[in-house]
């Protein structure tokens, strides 16, 4: 983090390019997009839906993971850099499990996985969905504003 000394400004790069925190033992790296030094502003990013997700349908994560190979993703570096100060999450996120699929993760004998951003009413927290699972309208990806 980056500011100057009144506090009046404060400028958050993270570094998408060292390799992702593993949560759990038992989970390895299968895919990790690298993106580069970010300046974390929430105005560039969106949180994208598939038209397979908007409604009460479903998504499984395997064909909207083909899908979002056509968007520029964050990964999961980003994820823990919003942990670290939630104070940066925009509050309409609250209602939502926001997911960055520029790292994916094996799950020894369970598949593969992707991590997800999610508040419980009082606190952020993080979670993962297999991504055989169905992702729907409150699952959206973060990904770069065009």
């Amino acid at each position: 983090m980056m500011g100057d000394n009144d506090g009046a400004l404060n400028i958050y790069v993270v570094d998408c390019d060292t390799d992702p925190y593993v949560p759990y033992s038992g989970w390895k790296v299968v895919e990790h997009k690298r993106g580069g030094q970010v300046l974390w502003d929430p105005t560039k990013v969106r949180r994208y839906l598939s038209k397979n997700q908007l409604g009460n349908k479903y998504e499984e994560g395997n064909r909207l993971r083909k899908e979002l190979e056509r968007q520029t993703t964050f990964n999961a570096n980003l994820l823990e850099h919003l942990l670290l100060y939630p104070e940066l999450i925009p509050k309409e996120w609250e209602e939502d499990r926001v997911f960055f699929w520029g790292t994916l993760f094996g799950v020894f004998h369970h598949g593969l996985c992707i991590r997800c951003l999610y508040f419980d009413g009082s606190r952020w927290g993080h979670y993962y969905y297999y991504l055989n699972s169905g992702f729907g309208n409150n699952d959206p990806a973060l990904v770069v504003v065009d």
